[in-house]
C-alpha cells in the first residue's frame, strides 16, 4: 500500500491483493458431517467427522490342506460393532466469524444448486 496522502489524508487503494498460502498444517479431510458445541470463551467448535464401518481388530483365516487362504471364520472376527465416527478436524470461530461464514456458504450453496439445475 502507498503512504502518499491527499490534503493530509492517506490515499486508500481500490483494491488490495489476498495471498493464499498454505500453512505447515494443511491438509485436506471428507467429511460425512460435522459435530458442533461451544465453550466457556463463546467460541463455536465445528468438529468434521467421516463415518466408516470398524475395521477389525483380528480375524481368523481358513487354509486349505496345501496352505493356500480359502476364506474368513467369520464368528472369530473380533472388533467394534456399529459404525465408527472419526473425528477429522476441529475449527474455533468466534460466532462474528461464524455468521460471516453462515451467510457465505449458504449463498455457494445456492450458487452450487443453482449451477447443478442449470447443467441437467
Amino acid at each position: 500500500m502507498s503512504d502518499q496522502k491527499t490534503e493530509g489524508k492517506p490515499v486508500i487503494p481500490s483494491e488490495i491483493p489476498i495471498h493464499f498460502v498454505k500453512g505447515a498444517g494443511f491438509r485436506v479431510a471428507h467429511a460425512n458431517g460435522v459435530w458442533f458445541g461451544s465453550d466457556p470463551q463463546g467460541n463455536l467448535h465445528l468438529t468434521f467427522y467421516s463415518e466408516r464401518t470398524p475395521i477389525p481388530k483380528t480375524m481368523v483365516l481358513k487354509l486349505s490342506d496345501q496352505g493356500q487362504i480359502i476364506g474368513e471364520d467369520e464368528t472369530k472376527r473380533e472388533g467394534k460393532q456399529g459404525i465408527v465416527r472419526e473425528m477429522e478436524i476441529d475449527i474455533v470461530m468466534s460466532p462474528d466469524a461464524a455468521s460471516a461464514f453462515y451467510e457465505m456458504f449458504g449463498q455457494n450453496i445456492k450458487t452450487a444448486i443453482n449451477n447443478l439445475h442449470a447443467a441437467s
